[in-house]
């Protein structure tokens, strides 16, 4: 029987579930998991010469402000074309409406949660002040915040230390793991339900 297939959004979805797995002693091979990028009826059916026919298919994706169990079965009413066999888990929790992100955010320590609150009212002050600028989104608040953990020296080469999906080079063959504890919490409440369906699909 061939392995387990994971399903994911986009390519910082596929470099933190690598990372994690890789951080849950999970064995894994890279072509184990496959890019949507997106999570439309049409991105899903893009993909289906890759859906595994022989075993489990795995979609981790975000919720955005769908219902729970209305997107799930609108994602089953399209499988069920391909008879496939398949576990979905949706972004935060597989609970709330959210997104990656939002898991994110619930994953930084306590000590640093007031930056979010800070950087949604700098988000306000901006759209008020200037109405032609658009709304900074949750991937530029996440960015921000791992910036503001950076040293001053780290600053100045900081996609060295934030570009988690940088393909690595000869002069830089390694790249940056989001499993950095000095930004999340590892073993947060928050991502318990993503390792609880990580662990229930892929542990042998």
């Amino acid at each position: 029987m061939e392995q387990v297939k994971i399903f994911v959004e986009g390519e910082t979805d596929k470099k933190f579930i690598s990372d994690y797995l890789n951080y849950l002693n999970i064995s894994f091979i890279g072509d184990q998991i496959n890019i949507i990028n997106g999570k439309s009826e049409s991105h899903i059916r893009l993909q289906s010469s890759a859906f595994n026919l022989n075993a489990l298919n795995l979609f981790v994706l975000d919720l955005d402000n769908d219902l729970l169990e209305e997107r799930e079965k609108e994602i089953r009413a399209i499988l069920s074309d391909y008879s496939v066999s398949a576990e979905l888990f949706f972004y935060p929790n597989n609970s709330n409406s959210g997104t990656f992100e939002d898991l994110l955010k619930s994953m930084a320590w306590p000590q640093y949660a007031d930056f979010f609150q800070c950087y949604s009212q700098l988000n306000n002050c901006i759209t008020q002040v200037h109405s032609d600028f658009e709304t900074l989104d949750k991937k530029d608040e996440v960015y921000a915040y791992l910036s503001a953990l950076l040293t001053k020296e780290e600053r100045y080469q900081r996609a060295d230390f934030l570009h988690f999906t940088r393909k690595p080079t000869s002069n830089k063959p390694h790249t940056p793991s989001y499993m950095q504890t000095r930004f999340w919490n590892i073993e947060s409440p928050a991502i318990q339900p993503l390792k609880q369906f990580l662990l229930t699909h892929l542990s042998a």
